[in-house]
């Protein structure tokens, strides 16, 4: 398949060390807000962006779509990995920012 091409010529040496339902959901979020798109400028399907990331870590994600539909129906934090980046961004600024006061 055309998922097995591309994931031999993106092997990168890297893993993706969280859980497959965090990457459905960075992805889901990456394609909801059109942040990624094709370079000949049709549309792009969700689909092919989770075959993308796959490829890119080297993995098959069983059962996406159920995988989603629990994500999407979380009651107390329906987004727990994206709050997390958040929360990596910030202590990351604060910790340049420490750096930076410390070099004056």
């Amino acid at each position: 398949s055309s998922t097995d091409n591309m994931t031999e010529s993106l092997e990168s040496g890297f893993k993706w060390a969280a859980s497959d339902t965090d990457l459905l959901e960075l992805v889901a979020a990456l394609y909801k807000n059109e942040s990624i798109q094709r370079k000949d400028g049709k549309p792009i399907k969700r689909k092919e962006l989770i075959d993308f990331f796959q490829a890119i870590f080297g993995l098959e994600i069983k059962d996406v779509e159920n995988k989603l539909t629990r994500a999407t129906a979380r009651k107390t934090n329906m987004t727990p990995f994206l709050d997390s980046l958040k929360s990596a961004f910030v202590s990351y600024a604060e910790q340049k920012d420490e750096k930076l006061r410390k070099r004056k």
